[in-house]
């Protein structure tokens, strides 16, 4: 299966703004992201920038999806990886996962708090459909 690229001039991030925890973790790395370092979409606010590079707004709000330097589709670890890999002193994390091959379990553990927080975050009256 042949990957589809897309042409960008920096990464994106595609985050769900309305998650207080999310937002807290983003604005975070938005605080200490060298200026134009990343574009960073909360999909709650502009739900159509999804439709650019074809990902669904539900896979969006389930896992953190990305568009990375070289044009490829990412999402859950992966994601966080390209972040960390465009932070001065989270680098070094991103490398520490790759050298100790931790990327897989990560994956799964993220994959368990991505249902957790699903769940919680529609518990209080909320969807994970996009606004009309």
């Amino acid at each position: 299966m042949r990957t589809l690229r897309y042409n960008v001039r920096e990464p994106y991030i595609f985050y769900d703004g309305g998650c207080p925890l999310c937002r807290k973790e983003i604005q975070h790395y938005q605080r200490i992201a060298p200026a134009n370092s990343i574009l960073w979409i909360d999909i709650t606010r502009n739900p159509e920038e999804l439709k650019r590079f074809k990902i669904k707004y539900k896979d969006a709000m389930e896992q953190l999806h990305g568009i990375s330097p070289t044009g490829e589709k990412i999402r859950g670890v992966e994601s966080f990886m390209m972040i960390w890999e465009q932070l001065p002193y989270y680098r070094w994390l991103a490398s520490g996962v790759r050298l100790l091959k931790l990327k897989a379990p990560l994956q799964k553990i993220y994959l368990l708090f991505t249902r957790w927080r699903i769940n919680h975050r529609c518990n209080r009256a909320c969807s994970i459909e996009p606004r009309k």
